[in-house]
């Protein structure tokens, strides 16, 4: 951090006290605050928080405030949005959730910040529902004034006559399946990387959106989620049929090769090398429609394949039975 003149206190003291920031980051161990965050000109990191004014608010706050103190802000820099310790993800780092990404630099400015509260980390992450967030006081700013006499205004034609407001969801429940959901994560296949950092990322924002009670987006969250373990959840008989004639196969393969060795004929070892050959390429978990239709390709056409179903072991009809039940299932 710039270190101000002598006798100037730093510009990030000019909007918030570190006092009063820390003790709005101890509050934050329980529910999120909300937050906005940008530097100065000079390259400072600055941070505004609050425990009830929404965070295009906050952000609205910070600059009349830095207008107060005389400070130049980098208008480029200026994000709004949420802050938390999180002490089961780390009890030393502020965890920021701003509507857009943030300059590369700023992360680094505000550790800057945060280490004289004192905290030793900050993590920025985008969480892109905060821009259809309605700031507070929106409405009366952009529409009559509330001073004015109001108008009855008929309804739509065949509209309702009143808002209808439909039941609010359970907290309490939606936070119960969103942990049975997480707990469910290992379970998906371990191949499929993608589907499991899918998951991971839908689980994390879920929770942060319960937290900051933005139900709407959070519901939204656990349904993608929930589609995702129950889609795999699907994938899960038509995979362990194909493990099971794969195993199997490997089985008698290796029992026709451990008889070939014994016989110590010429030909013996490069059959056993085709054995093996077959054996290697089993995949164990094909788990995309391109690993299946080439599994599918490979067992019908490859000559080594043949040779082995032919002079040793058929192991290509029931392995392509199995096949056919999850390339299926890929393409329904």
């Amino acid at each position: 951090m710039a270190t101000p003149p002598k006798g100037k206190e730093p510009a990030a003291d000019s909007i918030m006290k570190p006092a009063a920031m820390k003790l709005l980051l101890a509050v934050s161990k329980q529910e999120p605050v909300q937050a906005a965050i940008a530097m100065t000109a000079d390259g400072e990191g600055l941070m505004l928080l609050d425990k009830k004014a929404k965070p295009k608010k906050v952000l609205s706050m910070l600059r009349a405030e830095a207008a107060k103190a005389k400070i130049t802000l980098n208008n480029s820099s200026l994000r709004f949005g949420r802050a938390e310790v999180d002490t089961d993800y780390d009890s030393g780092m502020i965890r920021l959730f701003i509507n857009k990404e943030a300059p590369g630099s700023m992360r680094v400015k505000l550790v800057e910040l945060a280490k004289r509260i004192p905290y030793q980390k900050v993590e920025l992450n985008v969480l892109a529902s905060l821009e259809e967030e309605e700031e507070e006081g929106e409405t009366e700013e952009t529409g009559a004034s509330a001073s004015a006499p109001s108008t009855p205004q008929p309804p739509p034609s065949g509209g309702p006559t009143a808002p209808v407001t439909g039941p609010q969801p359970d907290m309490a429940a939606l936070s119960h399946e969103l942990g049975e959901l997480i707990r469910k994560i290992p379970s998906l296949p371990p191949a499929d990387t993608a589907a499991k950092a899918r998951a991971a990322k839908l689980a994390t924002d879920a929770n942060v959106n319960l937290k900051a009670n933005n139900i709407t987006t959070a519901v939204g969250l656990i349904g993608e989620l929930r589609q995702l373990i129950n889609g795999a959840a699907a994938n899960a008989a038509p995979l362990a049929g194909w493990k099971a004639a794969r195993n199997a196969s490997i089985t008698s393969l290796k029992a026709v090769a451990g008889k070939i060795a014994a016989a110590k004929h010429a030909s013996s070892a490069p059959a056993i090398i085709e054995l093996q050959a077959v054996i290697k390429n089993l995949t164990a978990e094909p788990s995309t429609l391109q690993q299946v239709t080439e599994l599918q390709k490979w067992l019908g056409d490859d000559e080594v394949v043949a040779d082995v179903c032919e002079l040793a072991e058929d192991v290509r009809t029931p392995l392509l039975a199995s096949l056919k039940h999850l390339h299926d299932q890929l393409t329904a």
